[in-house]
């Protein structure tokens, strides 16, 4: 379950690594129940990624090259 921390944590990553960024490119996997946004900001690339298995979900912001 996402708590407010996790969601204000994750507002401040949006803010300061994906806002004014260029999506680049998505990605699904269906086996793994994820998928990932690339967003190209400055000189770095992040993901967005969502999880969605019944068990566990959540959303997370993490450096492209970690996917």
């Amino acid at each position: 379950m996402q708590t407010a921390f996790h969601i204000l944590s994750l507002v401040n990553e949006l803010k300061k690594e994906i806002v004014g960024g260029q999506i680049v490119s998505t990605e699904f996997y269906k086996k793994e129940r994820a998928a990932y946004v690339f967003v190209k900001h400055s000189k770095s690339t992040n993901a967005i990624g969502f999880l969605f298995h019944p068990t566990g979900f959540g959303t997370f912001v993490v450096p492209a090259s970690k996917i």
